[in-house]
């Protein structure tokens, strides 16, 4: 009950926290991709986005949205995190997958901001 109890404020407060985090926008910065060229199947596609200002720093924690084409497996949109690692479980059949990378726009439209392939063997 006690631990519970405890969790419970934390709990309240990462979810406030994220709550508040900033979606990237479209315009005005730069996305970059580290993504893999090749990956297996089993294993994991880890790749991170970095959100930059127009002088280059990193803004760090602004969100974003990413959808990996599998081949032969349409996939769903995650939320990402600038400058975090994000690892996903590599699915579909070998060959080649897309990544593609979201924006909030205007009246909180998705918009595609970068796209990278990869190999799935």
């Amino acid at each position: 009950m006690i631990q519970h109890v405890l969790r419970t404020p934390v709990t309240a407060i990462a979810l406030l926290l994220t709550a508040c985090a900033t979606w990237a926008p479209p315009d005005g910065v730069t996305f970059t991709v580290d993504c893999p060229e090749r990956v297996r199947r089993g294993e994991h596609l880890v790749f991170r986005v970095d959100v930059l200002s127009t002088d280059g720093s990193l803004r760090a924690g602004d969100k974003y949205g990413y959808l990996v084409d599998w081949v032969g497996l349409k996939g769903m949109v995650h939320t990402g995190r600038s400058g975090v690692e994000e690892k996903i479980a590599v699915k579909g059949s070998p060959g080649t997958a897309t990544l593609r990378i979201y924006a909030r726009g205007a009246n909180r439209n998705r918009v595609q901001v970068a796209q990278r392939t990869f190999e799935v063997e």
